[in-house]
């Protein structure tokens, strides 16, 4: 608007329209989360070392390399079941000890299974009138919307990993039909309640219940959860929202134990990470925890051993440019990349039988206060 009226006089006024403005190159950008599993060492190439009965220590996530060398838009992993059969089997026909005969009492061999299904996560930006738009502002919205899409990438890559604890596979693999939402195997309440509808506000995390998922740990598919190596010890990881949090801290023997495992100064991410150590869980406060599907106040807790999550990139992150441009008036930039996650859910597809010796979810009632 012109306004042939305004003169500039002294002392110049903030809002004297004829006072010179200096824009900032810098550009302040909103980050709701922060990436969580590799800033907290949680992420590490798989070694294939996965092993039923026996507890093997590793990286709650590993990464698949397969897909970068060969195309393909499912990947079938194989578990090599260990012998069970012992000369104190019940087993009808073990022949295993003395002069009994092995001929006909031969244990077979069992195989498990589990997939990875890839499918492709992908984001847009555009507006109209791009050139007159550059002669409006100081902005560089070109560079902006590639760190913005970027940005957009990480964070609901990381959606993933929460949609594999959860549901066993990606969001978008589900959407588009190639698999199916699956219930954790290892899928408990506090206090041993039943179902969802037996939850209430007494059901909250506490001490107990801590010491209730160490014996989880210890005892699941016979050989335990696969252990962390952390400072020496064989641990594992809690993933709980902040409410969780603050509710275990008015908890007096938490506080007791944290305060005696003084886990300050470690170097080790997922030690220094964590809010204190509970014998051999490390507890961290997890922003992206969900609520239990059909729930309003029952919260999904994790917990990680080794080879939790098995994640398997198809392609790097690429941009895309927008082809039909409407003769210039319309600008648009888009990023893609083809990924996919699994939990290790081992199943045998002959009985249907399905070993996770890996990770668990533990729905417990949360008070999420007027922030909720």
């Amino acid at each position: 608007m012109v306004d042939y009226t305004t003169s500039l006089s002294f002392p110049i006024g903030a809002t004297d329209p004829l006072a010179e403005q200096i824009w900032s190159q810098k550009t302040h950008v909103e980050t709701q989360f922060e990436t969580f599993f590799a800033k907290k060492g949680m992420v590490a190439e798989d070694k294939g070392n996965e092993e039923s009965h026996k507890k093997i220590a590793g990286s709650p996530v590993v990464t698949k390399s397969e897909f970068n060398r060969q195309a393909g838009q499912r990947m079938n992993m194989r578990l090599r079941r260990q012998l069970t059969v012992t000369p104190r089997t019940t087993t009808t026909g073990a022949r295993t000890f003395g002069d009994t005969l092995m001929i006909g009492g031969e244990e077979a061999m069992v195989y498990l299974d589990m997939q990875i299904w890839l499918d492709k996560l992908k984001h847009s930006v555009g507006y109209d009138a791009p050139d007159i738009f550059q002669h409006r502002t100081s902005i560089d919205l070109e560079s902006d919307v590639r760190e913005a899409l970027k940005e957009w990438l990480v964070e609901n890559v990381e959606e993933i990993f929460v949609d594999g604890l959860i549901d066993a596979s990606a969001y978008m693999a589900i959407q588009d039909s190639y698999t199916s939402a699956v219930a954790h195997p290892n899928q408990y309440y506090v206090e041993g309640a039943a179902a969802l509808g037996d939850m209430d506000d007494t059901k909250v995390m506490t001490a107990r219940e801590l010491r209730r998922i160490v014996s989880f740990t210890k005892r699941v598919n016979s050989a335990g959860l696969n252990p962390i190596p952390l400072e020496g010890e064989n641990c594992q990881i809690v993933l709980c929202s902040t409410y969780v949090v603050n509710q275990l801290l008015q908890d007096e023997e938490f506080r007791t134990v944290v305060s005696q495992a003084d886990t300050r100064g470690q170097e080790n991410k997922m030690i220094s990470g964590s809010i204190g150590k509970f014998y051999n869980l490390y507890i961290h406060a997890y922003e992206r925890a969900r609520l239990a599907a059909g729930s309003d106040n029952v919260e999904e807790v994790f917990i990680l051993g080794s080879n939790a999550l098995a994640i398997g990139y198809g392609s790097e992150p690429r941009f895309l440019v927008r082809h039909e441009d409407a003769y210039g008036d319309r600008w648009g930039r888009g990023i893609a990349q083809i990924l996919g996650i699994a939990r290790a859910d081992w199943q045998n597809a002959a009985n249907s039988v399905t070993l996770n010796q890996s990770s668990g979810n533990w729905r417990v009632y949360r008070d999420a206060e007027e922030w909720g």
